[in-house]
Parts: structure tokens; C-alpha cells; sequence
């Protein structure tokens, strides 16, 4: 539906209208008969309201406004410009269409053009047309076949004969799905894929009806253990079970590709042979999920099918992931007799109630219960488990021990399936994400993760992936969109849908329209509750109700391609029977006051109907037909054609309106009647119902119909089969086999975190005094190194210089600079009215201003060399091999670790920035690099007295060698950094690599340090990387062992 004309109203801050006479304004498109989610407040009546309010402006924009008809016309009355084309022209900018005469290049299509061969319009379709509304109606998704029959069901199913009231705008109406032919359209793009899809659609498709007869209960089941319990007539199985049961026999047939039987009138079989369906071609819709869900999912497992299930519930619900968090509850509250309990029962051990209580009352109170289970089960096999937990819980490894206890446990025995190992892994990433909320902590974490299991609406939904091998069950709702080879749409004939449960047993029923209680609420049929309100509020429910039943089963049996199978019977008294001569008999009643009318009901309903229709067209065809005015006049022209039907084919549409019930054929429609239909008459005639294309119903009735081989899959026959394998299973001992030498892994390590492991670091040569306590070393500190990193000079030697521009580019010194001085302190966040500090810096400025970096950034020669440029604060990214005492990795079993691979090397890498890196050139020419640090250490006490003698670089006293050990480690790694980076230029480029230095503000010098002293610290580095790497390997891998020396 759109308005395709007329000026669109633009409102402040929008863009511009564009530059074209024409402008599309609302297009919407949907179907009304795939509204399904009224609790979202979706309803057909929306589509209706808009459809006539768009169509209305539309037609009253064609009188009224002349410039649409003007020539040349943007409108006609009786065809309109497609928008679609252009001629094999690309689109473009309004504009340019504009200038091209873009309103001549769109084509003019005519509203009573036919879409494809056969189509027949009605003089309202075409009316429709001219005012704005198309109708789509090309199916390419099902069956050619299939789709024909299944319209013929949509004609009553959405007639006004069922509805209530007949003006009801919440009802939808029936439209013809048309599947397309090949010489339909022109599909342009992809027109090899296109073209094959259209011929494939051509085929007839299957549908099949599962109608399973009255239950033979068996009073007396087998005793034997070995053999399945039959849910068919087992007394104890409900209609669920029994419906459950047959599915699972068909979809076992369809994956095995066997053939089914039909059994005809006569009692004998008619054998049908089907190629087989791949299991993820099968989808199981669910009528009512709470009820279908567990059944199916059991009934499949017997069967040895894997299912996938859209919404499982909440994950900790489920039975895998109970387990895990009751693990995870016990090691937050080792003291917790509950939580202890719960996993002693759990699978996780698997002990007897009695055992279980034993345990209980032998615990003490508060006792750590992790310890006391650890020997209680100290002789079982699951004691080394047990002791397991107990170890990893003091050590806080709780993600590892989860991991562990899922590989190693009886855990994923108890529940084998796919779907209970996602949601392990599932429930173990939860609890990794809820602990790292947490910062670690296992008491509010385990506190998290209890509160949201009791959270009734916004807990943790379990989602599982669904294998190649799953079928996919789910409810209607959340089919719509999807579409799959095989649709079985199960227990069709529940009240789930339609029943209206919740209004009568809470006396309260509510509708867009009107809301409404029960006056008197124990009101019943004989004495029923007198209030117009609350019975129009009722009968407003049921009548909305029933209206997304209709629109609910259009939806399910359009997910269909290939084959639709319908699953269910009628119940009760009116439950099918199987009787010899005749057929299938069971008896149906359509509507029902109290609870309305199933979806199974609906089709049925729909085949009577069709069939009466074709009794009346055939009655009015003839010259002196019989009158048929009445009911009463209407059942005698039923039962005339009835009497005299003569061929197969009008014998099976008199069974359709000819109750056994009665010798009389009763109406209105909604009449209780017993049918008595032919499976094998069925199966090899095209129902009547869909017109030339209709395809046969397969119809189903007992679980004879099903040629499958069965598993005895019983929990003793699983049970037998788990402890013949663990007994088969060899004792595991450690294995021969030498573990393999892994590939070095990359281990990033902060710098910072090793200048506090170096010896030399703890020497506290400079003791500060408390002279200047209103602000720290390492604040002094920072702002000493801002300065330089702002203030420090560059002569900006002129030539050819191989470095960047920042290294090179001139500027002045400022490093005694006040305004800088006084910015760098209030940035630090310190007062600058503070004179102690201020004249602090002031003195320590001045003395670097003046001593060897000073005199370089100045142009000046220090001995011997000439500044090039420099760069402060430079970026580096340095990766050192490392090898150390192997590490052995393996997983931990009951029987101890496995050794797997050895780790004994890695690649650390270093990532940081330099302080300063000088370039130089010193009295032979040569370029050089050097890596210097400014550290102000003992500079808030008294300073020495400044030296004028500048010459050298070797440390003098003791205080500077202490400075240089101390920060050894730090200026190891800058040079170690610095000389990869120069390595990698070529070789003629390559600068000579001068010894680190130390810049001390305290008198000025650049402390180099001596070749001994370095060789020292960078053995010194090698050895804290090795064990930093070890270190850090070690503590992240799960499990490891640690063989050798790692000191």
C-alpha cells in the first residue's frame, strides 16, 4: 500500500523536498493474515483503517488537484508510471532525471494489466490499484501442489462464516497465493538461479495428516527392562506422549528415507516410497510449547535424533548448568550444608540419598565442607576429584576447576546431548564474566549469579547453536519468517491456543476494546454470573482469540516447501476409531461455546465446507435445482447428493457432510457430526478441496503406517551400556610418550614491573630529608622531565641530516623559562605561590641548562661532540627471546596430569617510551645515538656545589654510581630497544650505538654508564624476562607442570 502523489508535507529541520514531480510519501507493505502477535497490540484492523484512509487521499488527490493530470500527467485514471524502470538507464539524482525527461522514460502500466498467465482480476482489484493498494500474491516458496491445496483452506478458514461478530475488523481476509511460472515474468538478475527455483515450485509437494486412533491401552506392560516401554498404550501416557510418539516415528522415517503405509477401507496397505530428508530440513512447530517441548524432545531421543530447541528457558534451569552453579556456590560458601548437598546429589557425584545424609550428619557446624566431602568420598572414585576441588578452590583457580570438572566428571554422561554441552560451556562463561564484574570476588559474584536464577522474568536464557544433524522445534510465533523443506505442525487439536483458561479462572478478560471482572465469580452454567460487561468482554476475548488462531495456522502452514504434516486427532468422546469397511471414523464439532475452535478443527471445518460448496454449485448448475433457502432445505439438497453419489469421488465428499450420527444431515454448519473418511482412497486421489492442482492427503492412523527400526533405548539399556564401557575401558596410566616442544608464545610485560625486582633498585643511597614535604620525589620528579620534554633547545645544524624533521627542527632553549616553569607546575596540580618549590626548580633548570645536555641543545661541542638532533619521549615496541626451565603442559585426569607439551622459551615484548635520545657526532664524524634519562633522585636535598668542569662522562663518586645501579634495569631495556631500532636501518646508515646515560639535575652531568656495569645489567634483564616469563606462563595455562629448577 502507498501514496505515490501528491506534495509530502516537510517539517522544520528535515532536508529538502527533492527535485522530482514525483514523490513517493507512505508505502507500507505487510499481510494482515500474518499478524500474530496481538500481545504486542498487532492487529489486522491497523491494515484495514490505513488501507482505506491512504486509498482515500489518494483518490481525492486525483479529483482535486489538476497539475497530476496536467500534460504531461504524472497520473492517469486508468494506468500509472512504474517506478521500477528506466530503460536499462541507471538512477540517478532527481535532478538529472528531471533534465532528461525522466517523466517520458518510466513506463506506463495499466491497472488491469495481468501480473502472470491465468490471473483474473475483479473490477474491486483494479479499483484498488488506481487507488494506491497492490495486492501481492506470488508464493516462491511452496509447492505449486502443496499451495493450491492449502488455499483452498484459507477460503473458509477466513470467510465470514466464522466470525463473531461478522463485522469484527480483527479478522483477516483470504487471498490466493499464486505460484509463479517460468514464462510468468523476465528475472533479470540471476536469471539461471531465478529460472531454476520457478521450475522447481512447479512440483506438486506433499501433505500428510497424522490422525492417530482411539488408544488400545495395554493393562499389563513388559516387565522386561531391556525393552521400551510403548507410549502408545502405555496407560500412563498422555495425548502429548502419544502425539510425540507418532512424530518421532515419521521424522525417523523421513531421515531414513523409509517407506510408510496406508491402510485403505478394506484393511489392506497401500506402500509409499519418499527419497530421505537431511534432519535440518525438518521443522517441528509447536501448537502449545509448554506442553509439546519435553515430550517431543524425549520421544526424538528414543529415536536417536538430535533436536534443537529455539528458547530453552533460563540456562541455571537447566539440569547441566544446576550442576555447575551449584559447584560454584559451594567453593563461594565452603561452609554451606545446602550447597554441599546439592552437589553430592548432582551428577558431579552422583551419591545415594542415603549416602548423602550420612554425609550431612557426620559434618560439623561451619565446618569447611569442600574438606569434609574430600574424605567422605576419600575411598569412592570420585575422591580424587573431590580432593581436586579442594586444592584448586584454595587457590582460588575456580574457572579452571569448572573446566576441569566438565572434562573430567560423569557430568556430560548424564546428559550426552549437544544442546547440554553448549550450555555448560555457557553457564562456565557466565560465571567468567560475572566473577570479572565482580573483581574477583567468589561471594558476590556467587550472590550475582543467585539472584538472577531467581529472577522469574530477566534471567540468563540459555542459546544453544543447532548442529547440521538438529531438528528445530519451536512455537508458531517464532516461525514466522522462516521456511523449511518439512514443516510438522503438531497437536493441532489442543485447546492451548484458543481456550480462554486464564479469564475464566481469574474472572477478568481484556481487550483493546473494553476491559471487564466477573461480578460474581462463582457463577456457573446454571447459575451464570449476570453482567453484560463482563459477557462482552468474554466474548470480545474469544473473538479476538480466535481470530489469531486462524491467522496463526495460515503462518504455520506456510513455513512449508516441499511437505506439510499435520499432527493430532480430536480427543475424547470424539476421538478417532478405526472401523473395517469404512475407514477412519471420528466425530466433529467445530465450534464450542466454551473454549472455540482448535486449529486441527479449522481444517477439517474447511474440507466440509468446500465439499458442501461444491454439492450447492452442482445443485444450482442444474435446470429445476432443489431450493436451498433454508437449513432445513439445505440438508435435504446434502442428503439428495449423498443418496445418489455414485464415483469414488462423490462418495468421498458425501463423507465429509454425512453425519452417522443421525439418518439426517443437520445445519447450520457448526452442527456435531461423524465422519468416516478412507486413508487409502485419499492417497491415490487429488483432494477436492484445492481445485486442478490439489494433491492427495497421506493419512496416518496408527504406528503400523511407520516402517522403522527401533532402538531400544531404555535409561537400563544406557545404563548397561555405560558400565560394559567403562569396564572394556583400560586402566589410564601415564603415557610413554615423550611431551612435544611447543612454539614460543608471545608474553607482553610492562617495563615498570621490572625496575622493582633489580637489587640495585633498593639501595636507598640518597636519603630525602623532610625539608620540602609538601610535595614528593616522584612529583618533583615529573615536572623536571615536562621541562626538559618542552624546554630543552635544538641548534637545528643546517646540511643534509638522514633524520626526520621533529629530530632536527630548530628551537630555542627554555628551560629556565618562568612561564614554563609556572604552566608545568599548576598542571601537576601544585601551587606555584609555593617558594621552596618553585626556586627548587628554578636551581635544577638552571644547573641542566648549563651542564652537558644544556651546552649540546645550545650548538655547543661537549667533549668532543656536536649536537645532530634529538627526540624526547620516543615510542618503542622491543621483543626479547627468553628461554627458561621447561614448563610441562597437560590436563589433570583422576589419574594425575598428563604430560602434553613443553614450554621452555618465549618472546617477550617490551612496549614503553624513551626520555631522550641524542644524536651526536663526535671528532671523528661519526654519527652516534645514545639513550639518556632524567632522574632527579636526591635532588630535594641540599645540592652539591656545581662543578664548572664538564668534560668526561664516567660516573665520579659513589652517589652517581648508585644512581646508575639504581636505575640500571630501566635503561637496559631503552638501550636494548634503541639498538634494535638502529640494527634495522642499513647497514651504511647505521649510527654508533653510544653507552646509555643518566641526565642528573643535581649538578648538571650526563652520567654514562661503564662497559662492565652494562654487561652486568643486561644479563641481569635477561634473567628477571626469563623468570617474568615463566612467571607469567606458568600462572595462565590450566593445568601446568612445573619440572625444574625456576629459581
Amino acid at each position: 500500500m502507498s501514496r505515490l502523489w501528491g506534495p509530502r508535507e516537510v517539517k522544520t529541520g528535515e532536508k529538502e523536498i527533492p527535485d522530482t514531480p514525483w514523490q513517493p510519501t507512505v508505502c507500507y507493505v505487510g499481510d494482515m493474515k500474518q499478524s500474530i502477535y496481538g500481545f504486542r497490540q498487532a492487529d489486522p484492523s491497523g491494515f484495514k483503517k490505513y488501507n482505506q484512509y491512504i486509498r482515500k487521499i489518494n483518490k481525492m488527490e486525483f479529483d482535486s488537484i489538476s497539475s497530476l493530470t496536467r500534460d504531461p500527467p504524472l497520473r492517469k485514471r486508468n494506468k500509472s508510471r512504474d517506478p521500477r524502470y528506466a530503460h536499462q538507464i541507471a538512477f540517478a539524482t532527481a535532478k538529472t532525471r528531471n533534465i532528461q525527461s525522466g517523466r517520458h522514460m518510466e513506463s506506463w502500466i495499466r491497472f488491469d494489466q495481468q501480473d502472470g498467465f491465468g490471473e483474473n482480476l475483479t473490477p474491486e482489484q483494479i479499483k484498488a490499484r488506481s487507488e494506491g493498494l497492490i495486492r501481492l500474491n506470488y508464493n516462491f516458496r511452496t509447492k505449486k501442489g502443496l499451495l493450491s491445496t492449502i488455499n483452498g483452506w484459507w477460503h473458509d478458514v477466513f470467510s465470514e462464516r466464522n466470525r463473531e461478530p461478522v463485522q469484527a475488523g480483527w479478522y483477516a481476509d483470504a487471498q490466493d497465493l499464486r505460484t509463479p511460472l517460468p514464462n510468468d515474468m523476465n528475472y533479470e538478475q540471476n536469471q539461471e538461479k531465478a529460472s531454476e527455483k520457478v521450475l522447481q515450485l512447479q512440483e506438486s509437494g506433499h501433505l500428510e495428516w497424522i490422525c492417530p486412533e482411539k488408544t488400545r491401552i495395554s493393562n499389563n506392560p513388559d516387565v522386561n527392562l531391556d525393552k521400551t516401554v510403548d507410549t502408545i498404550s502405555n496407560p500412563h501416557s498422555k495425548r502429548v506422549d502419544r502425539i510425540a510418539r507418532y512424530t518421532s516415528l515419521r521424522v525417523k522415517s523421513l531421515i531414513a528415507g523409509s517407506p510408510i503405509r496406508i491402510k485403505k477401507a478394506d484393511g489392506s496397505w497401500i506402500q509409499k516410497e519418499f527419497e530421505s530428508v537431511e534432519p535440518n530440513e525438518i521443522l517441528i512447530l509447536m501448537a502449545s510449547r509448554s506442553a509439546m517441548r519435553d515430550p517431543l524432545i524425549r520421544e526424538l531421543w528414543k529415536q536417536g535424533i538430535n533436536t534443537y530447541v529455539d528458547h530453552e528457558g533460563d540456562l541455571f534451569e537447566q539440569p547441566v548448568a544446576s550442576a555447575i552453579e551449584a559447584l560454584f556456590q559451594l567453593c563461594a560458601r565452603p561452609q554451606s550444608k545446602y550447597y554441599a548437598a546439592w552437589v553430592a546429589r548432582s551428577p558431579l557425584l552422583s551419591l545415594s540419598d542415603k549416602q548423602t545424609h550420612e554425609f550431612i550428619l557426620k559434618s560439623e557446624e561451619y565446618e569447611n565442607m569442600l574438606s569434609a566431602l574430600s574424605d567422605f568420598t576419600k575411598d569412592m572414585p570420585s575422591g580424587r576429584l573431590v580432593r581436586r576441588w579442594n586444592e584448586m578452590n584454595s587457590e582460588e583457580r575456580i574457572i579452571q576447576l569448572l573446566h576441569e570438572t566438565l572434562d573430567v566428571s560423569d557430568l556430560l554422561l548424564a546428559y550426552p546431548s549437544l544442546n547440554a554441552k553448549q550450555q555448560a560451556e555457557q553457564a562456565i562463561q557466565f560465571i567468567s564474566k560475572t566473577l570479572e564484574k565482580e573483581n574477583g570476588s567468589l561471594l558476590l559474584a556467587a550472590d550475582t549469579l543467585r539472584s538472577i536464577r531467581e529472577d522469574s522474568d530477566g534471567g540468563e536464557q540459555s542459546m544453544t547453536n543447532p548442529s547440521a544433524d538438529a531438528v528445530r522445534l519451536m512455537s508458531i510465533h517464532q516461525s514466522k519468517g522462516l521456511e523449511s523443506k518439512v514443516v510438522i505442525l503438531v497437536d493441532l487439536f489442543s485447546q492451548a491456543l484458543v481456550g480462554q483458561f486464564h479469564e475464566n479462572v481469574d474472572r477478568f478478560a481484556a481487550s483493546p476494546e473494553i476491559f471487564a471482572a466477573n461480578p460474581r465469580p462463582w457463577g456457573d452454567d446454571v447459575n451464570p454470573a449476570l453482567s453484560v460487561m463482563w459477557d462482552h468482554a468474554r466474548r470480545t476475548t474469544k473473538s479476538r482469540r480466535d481470530a489469531e488462531a486462524r491467522r496463526l495456522l495460515y503462518v504455520a502452514a506456510t513455513r512449508a516447501e516441499d511437505r506439510l504434516i499435520i499432527v493430532g486427532s480430536p480427543q475424547g468422546e470424539l476421538e478417532p476409531e478405526w472401523v473395517d469397511g469404512e475407514g477412519l471414523t471420528f466425530t466433529h464439532w467445530n465450534k464450542n461455546s466454551y473454549w472455540g475452535t482448535p486449529l486441527g478443527y479449522m481444517i477439517t471445518d474447511s474440507m466440509r465446507a468446500k465439499a458442501i460448496d461444491i454439492i450447492f454449485n452442482e445443485n444450482n448448475a442444474k435446470e429445476n435445482p432443489l431450493p436451498s433457502s433454508t437449513d432445513e432445505e439445505r440438508a435435504v439438497v446434502v442428503h439428495q447428493y449423498s443418496k445418489r453419489a455414485r464415483t469414488d469421488s462423490e462418495r468421498e465428499i458425501a463423507r465429509w457432510v454425512t453425519s452417522r450420527l443421525s439418518s439426517s444431515i443437520d445445519f447450520p454448519l457448526e452442527s456435531k457430526y461423524q465422519i468416516s473418511l478412507d486413508p487409502g482412497w485419499m492417497a491415490e486421489n487429488p483432494s477436492f478441496i484445492g481445485g486442478d492442482s490439489s494433491i492427495p492427503i497421506l493419512m496416518m492412523h496408527s504406528s503400523d503406517c511407520f516402517e522403522v527400526e527401533e532402538e531400544q533405548k531404555t535409561p537400563f539399556n544406557t545404563m548397561n551400556q555405560i558400565s560394559k564401557a567403562l569396564l572394556e575401558t583400560p586402566e589410564r596410566t601415564q603415557s610413554d610418550q615423550k611431551p612435544s616442544r611447543g612454539k614460543p608464545r608471545k608474553v607482553r610485560i610492562y617495563p615498570s614491573s621490572l625496575h622493582g625486582d633489580s637489587p640495585a633498585t633498593n639501595e636507598h643511597v640518597y636519603f630525602e630529608h623532610a625539608a620540602h614535604s609538601d610535595f614528593s620525589a616522584t612529583e618533583l620528579g615529573d615536572i623536571v622531565h615536562r621541562i626538559v620534554e618542552l624546554g630543552v633547545g635544538n641548534p637545528g645544524v643546517e646540511g643534509k641530516i638522514d633524520l626526520p624533521s621533529s629530530w632536527t627542527q630548530k628551537r630555542p632553549n627554555r628551560l629556565t623559562d618562568q612561564r614554563l616553569i609556572k604552566t608545568i607546575i599548576t598542571e601537576q596540580g601544585l601551587d606555584y605561590a609555593n617558594k621552596q618549590l618553585c626556586e627548587l626548580v628554578s636551581e635544577l633548570t638552571r644547573r641542566l641548562e648549563h651542564g652537558h645536555l644544556g651546552l649540546l641543545s645550545t650548538g655547543k661541542r661537549v667533549d668532543g661532540h656536536r649536537l645532530l638532533g634529538l627526540r624526547t619521549e620516543l615510542p618503542f615496541s622491543h621483543t626479547f627471546g627468553v628461554e627458561f626451565d621447561p614448563i610441562l603442559h597437560g590436563p589433570w585426569a583422576p589419574e594425575g596430569f598428563v604430560e602434553k607439551t613443553l614450554e621452555d622459551r618465549a618472546l617477550v615484548q617490551l612496549q614503553g617510551f624513551i626520555d631522550l635520545v641524542i644524536c651526536t657526532e663526535d671528532p671523528s664524524g661519526r654519527n652516534t645515538l645514545r639513550v639518556a634519562d632524567i632522574k632527579t633522585d636526591g635532588c630535594r636535598r641540599k645540592l652539591p656545589e656545581l662543578q664548572h668542569d664538564m668534560e668526561g662522562h664516567e660516573p665520579s663518586t659513589e652517589n652517581e654510581f648508585a644512581l646508575l645501579r639504581r636505575h640500571g634495569i630501566q635503561l637496559a631495556i631503552y638501550d636494548g630497544a634503541l639498538r634494535a631500532m638502529n640494527s634495522q636501518a642499513p647497514e651504511e646508515k647505521r649510527r654508533l650505538m653510544l653507552p646509555p646515560a643518566i641526565v642528573w639535575p643535581g649538578n648538571g652531568r650526563m652520567i654514562e654508564y661503564p662497559d662492565k656495569m652494562m654487561t652486568d645489567l643486561r644479563s641481569e634483564l635477561k634473567q628477571l624476562l626469563q623468570i617474568k616469563a615463566r612467571e607469567h606462563l606458568n600462572s595462565r595455562n590450566v593445568p601446568l607442570l612445573d619440572h625444574g629448577n625456576s629459581q
